[in-house]
């Protein structure tokens, strides 16, 4: 006796070794596989930013390099035509100059007063925009007597433009002129949002060409996918390269946790046909759908550990007992058998209570609740046996088969205060199918549509043509491939597992029956086709 408990003992240690193993193995592989899709997801994602983005960049600064002479040589037209004017007077003439034999006319004049808010423009938009952010800018290029044609950026208006600048001598010296180019055919940006609106996860982008003169672009989207134009210095001044390389320095890839929870990665690279040129790219993640799954395995790892060592303490009960061998065979049969013996005891005692004292409220009562459970049973053990058992195939007569299905749940329905109306035409129609599989299919519906209909409505039955629709009144269903998956329920305000429709779905493939949900006004109607069956 004292040998065989240690045996017993040494089983169940080994038992719960091997079950620990056997956890912490499998978090470590699904931690794997969550981390290595997390990782490759976001590599592809970037391999696409990146692309477009460096397609974007070399567009831009190609035209760039193509029209920075011509932008100052239109400033210094533009200035000779001014020399003897009112800087308030109309600009149509001169517009139309600098843009003669150009396309879609990409030439702009903008006019400030002294404090450097345009008040005279060919662009309309831009009237009372204020400049003086860059204003220590204007005043070198005043001092040193250069023209300089900007880098291209993204103005509020989200067009990429490149301005030239000079003060004009008249009214002080403090009116300053700007030329702006706006670039053409520039997709890439479309393509750009197109991927980022497709991602969640993204919170920021941002895109830099940085010269060696350390002028740049700058492109920013935030998590509204909108172009985004910082008022200030970094569009035009050294900060933005003084700022990057030093984060950066002489990797070409970064990755850095922010204090907000996101990560931030930066990627650096030469261009492609501008050796003075380099670009670097920025994604802001958010990590929060992430961070989510791996707390979802963890808490599921924790409660299969929990249900594991509860499971492996009953068996090692059992084992001692003597019983072990027996349980672990029959156990889930047994458990079923469980629950069919007291309902069978209580349907009989039911019955017999009725031939004693004739039904009432109570007895109907009871009889729904018996039937009720009954429904889930053989859901259970249909999901036990359907692997291992082949049901028989037979002709059935479609019509009085629902007729008896109806004429079961009546008295669920009727103690549940509904009431089920089944209509059908005059035909006979045969299918062929396995009993217990449509008996499965239409309980199911029969059972759902009186669990989630409105109190005191009627469930419309109606065989016509093959084709069986089921319609009740109840809270609008919105996802209807949803519905049909296992553990799924049409809403949370009544009981059930959410088994019923994933084994109709199951059938229905089985026997190509096709079937579809139409829900509007607080009505839903499952319909099913017997005509695809395969006979």
């Amino acid at each position: 006796m004292i040998l065989k408990k240690i045996n017993i003992y040494i089983v169940a240690a080994l038992t719960v070794v091997a079950f620990l193993i056997s956890i912490f193995f499998g978090y470590k592989l699904t931690y794997s596989k969550i981390n290595s899709d997390h990782y490759k997801k976001q590599k592809i994602l970037y391999c696409q930013l990146t692309k477009q983005s460096d397609s974007l960049l070399t567009k831009l600064l190609y035209q760039y390099e193509k029209q920075k002479t011509i932008l100052i040589n239109k400033t210094k037209e533009v200035l000779k035509y001014l020399e003897n004017r009112d800087y308030n007077s109309p600009l149509d003439k001169i517009y139309n100059q600098i843009n003669s034999g150009e396309k879609n006319s990409p030439y702009n004049i903008y006019i400030t007063d002294k404090y450097l808010t345009i008040v005279n423009t060919t662009f309309e938009y831009d009237k009372g925009f204020n400049l003086s952010f860059a204003e220590n800018l204007f005043m070198k290029h005043k001092k040193e007597k250069i023209f300089e044609a900007s880098m291209p950026l993204v103005t509020i208006s989200g067009n990429f433009m490149s301005f030239s600048d000079s003060y004009l001598p008249n009214d002080g010296g403090k009116r300053l002129l700007q030329i702006g180019y706006m670039y053409q055919n520039i997709d890439e940006m479309k393509k750009i949002k197109s991927i980022l609106n497709s991602n969640n996860e993204i919170n920021r982008y941002e895109i830099y060409a940085i010269n060696d003169d350390n002028t740049s672009i700058k492109i920013v989207l935030n998590t509204r996918k909108q172009y985004l134009v910082d008022k200030n210095e970094d569009l035009i001044t050294k900060n933005i390269a003084d700022r990057l390389y030093k984060k950066i320095g002489s990797k070409n890839f970064l990755k850095e946790k922010m204090p907000d929870g996101t990560v931030k990665f930066y990627y650096k690279t030469k261009s492609p046909i501008f050796d003075s040129t380099t670009m670097v790219y920025s994604i802001t993640m958010n990590t929060e759908e992430y961070q989510r799954t791996l707390q979802q395995l963890n808490i599921i790892s924790i409660i299969l550990l929990i249900i594991g060592l509860v499971i492996i303490y009953f068996v090692f009960i059992f084992k001692k007992q003597g019983t072990r061998l027996e349980l672990n065979n029959k156990f889930i049969a047994h458990s079923v058998h469980e629950i069919k013996t007291p309902l069978s005891i209580i349907s009989l005692n039911n019955e017999l209570r009725k031939k004693k004292y004739g039904s009432d409220k109570y007895s109907m009562s009871i009889t729904s609740a018996i039937r009720t459970l009954n429904n889930s049973y053989e859901d259970m053990t249909f999901l036990l046996t359907r692997d291992s058992v082949k049901y028989d195939v037979i002709d059935i007569e479609l019509e009085d088969f629902i007729q008896q299905r109806v004429n079961y749940f009546s008295e669920i329905a009727q103690s549940q205060s509904r009431k089920i109306k089944y209509e059908y035409a005059k035909a006979r129609t045969i299918i062929r199918i396995s009993k217990v599989e449509l008996t499965r299919l239409v309980d199911n519906n029969i059972s759902n549509a009186i669990k989630y209909s409105t109190i005191n409505s009627t469930i419309k039955i109606i065989l016509q043509n093959r084709v069986l629709s089921i319609q009740s009144n109840g809270k609008t269903i919105k996802n209807h491939k949803q519905i049909f998956d296992k553990f799924s329920r049409s809403n949370n305000t009544s009981g059930g597992h959410g088994i019923g429709l994933s084994i109709v779905h199951d059938i229905c493939i089985k026997y190509n029956i096709t079937y579809k949900l139409i829900s509007k006004n607080d009505q839903n109607t499952f319909i099913y086709n017997f005509n695809e069956m395969d006979l």
